[in-house]
């Protein structure tokens, strides 16, 4: 539960630079629905741009030029012309001081990726694969009809047949 308190704050922060205004009571609600929801296993902001050199560079560099270039698509082309004329070590320098300002990585922001099983291939899926061969010539969509009317045409027991091959067969990640 303490991950929660610490999630939901992260979330009351977030509302409040949105300048979202909300009562206690509104907050208690809201609360009170997260956790029937079992909203503690993810908590998901969007995420702010990671800062690179370039984008550094580009900030102070618009900045400066705004004065004497009020168009900033002339501005933008300046910048960028400039940062492909500038050495490696300077522009190592912009990484670096990129680096110092990227706020380092709030562990409440996390996503938690829950990974899902593949599903087990079909029998109807072993038989689409062996008549899809014979089949080439014609297409795609008829192809798939053609192949729905056979499988349906199919015995019960050679159906059983392909079932039974297709729990053989290891499911495609």
């Amino acid at each position: 539960m303490e991950a929660f308190e610490t999630k939901f704050a992260v979330f009351v922060e977030y509302l409040s630079k949105l300048k979202t205004e909300l009562q206690v009571s509104d907050l208690e609600s809201i609360k009170t629905a997260m956790i029937s929801a079992k909203f503690d296993q993810v908590c998901v902001f969007p995420k702010k741009k990671k800062l690179n050199g370039y984008n550094m560079f580009l900030k102070s560099r618009m900045a400066e030029l705004q004065d004497k270039e009020p168009d900033s698509n002339k501005r933008m082309k300046q910048v960028s012309e400039e940062w492909g004329k500038l050495t490696e070590t300077v522009k190592e320098e912009w990484k670096k001081k990129a680096k110092e300002a990227s706020p380092p990585l709030d562990q409440s922001q996390v996503k938690i990726k829950k990974t899902r099983k593949p599903q087990p291939i079909s029998g109807y899926q072993v038989f689409v694969r062996e008549t899809m061969e014979s089949l080439k010539e014609i297409p795609p969509r008829e192809r798939m009809k053609e192949i729905g009317k056979r499988w349906k045409a199919l015995k019960p027991e050679e159906q059983q047949a392909y079932k039974t091959k297709a729990g053989g067969e290891k499911p495609k990640k």
